[in-house]
Order: structure tokens, then sequence, then C-alpha cells
């Protein structure tokens, strides 16, 4: 569906141009630009991001995540580790299944699960600690 959309963009400045009597040189760059971007938008997207983030984890069926005072270490059962400092990140947000880390600039989000707490107390104590180093988005 967004590859549709995307693909008929070149459609709506020829459109435009026929009601409002655009240049056809004008149209020719539009026709032009509208793909790519619409290229970019539909792959760069915060949703693919997280669908490709999806992808890696099923991969990587189990990691273990460590909250501290300096950031979020994640590692996996092969020992190789990766650090996330908040300073790294920009927000976070919540739905019913996990807290969601966005990370500044291009990267990946990462996830946490909250079927990893153990008990209620324990997934509100990283709730508090979430909302302490970063801000909800």
């Amino acid at each position: 569906m967004r590859m549709l959309l995307w693909l008929g963009l070149p459609l709506v400045p020829a459109a435009l141009g026929a009601v409002r009597g655009i240049a056809p040189e004008h149209l020719l760059v539009l026709a032009v630009l509208a793909p790519p971007v619409g290229w970019y938008a539909a792959h760069m997207s915060l949703d693919r991001r997280v669908y490709r983030l999806y992808e890696w984890a099923a991969r990587h069926r189990e990691y273990r995540c460590t909250l501290s005072d300096t950031g979020l270490e994640t590692r996996l059962p092969d020992g190789t580790s990766s650090l996330l400092l908040w300073s790294e990140c920009e927000a976070f947000a919540e739905t019913r299944n996990l807290f969601l880390l966005l990370p500044k600039g291009k990267g990946a989000p990462l996830w946490l699960p909250k079927r990893a707490a153990l008990t209620g107390a324990e997934l509100a104590r990283i709730r508090a600690f979430l909302e302490r180093n970063l801000r909800r988005f």
C-alpha cells in the first residue's frame, strides 16, 4: 500500500498543474522529485524503524538489558553488548506491552518488553527510572 502511495505521487503535481496552470517544466521537476521523497518517507518513518527492530529481535530471541545511571546496556547470549547512553536518547514511549526508547538522530528505537519485569513493583521502578532520565514521547 505504501509503495503504491509513493509511486502515485508524480500524479499529484500533474493534477495540480492541470487545475492551476503551472508551467510544464515546473511539473517535470515536481514529478521527478516526488517519488524519492515518498520513498524516503515510507522507508525511514518511525514505524518502519520499529519493524526493522522487530525483525532483529526475532533473530536474537533472548537478550539481557541493564539500566544504570549512565544508560542502558544490552547483552546478547553470544557475549556481544552495546551501551545506549541517556544523553543519546531523545525520549521514551510506553505501550501496553513494552517501553520504547527513541534515540536521537536516525538510530533504531530500542524496546524493553514489560514481560521482563517479574513483579508489578519492578515494572513501576523501571517506569520511574525512565521518567527520571528521559522525557515521555
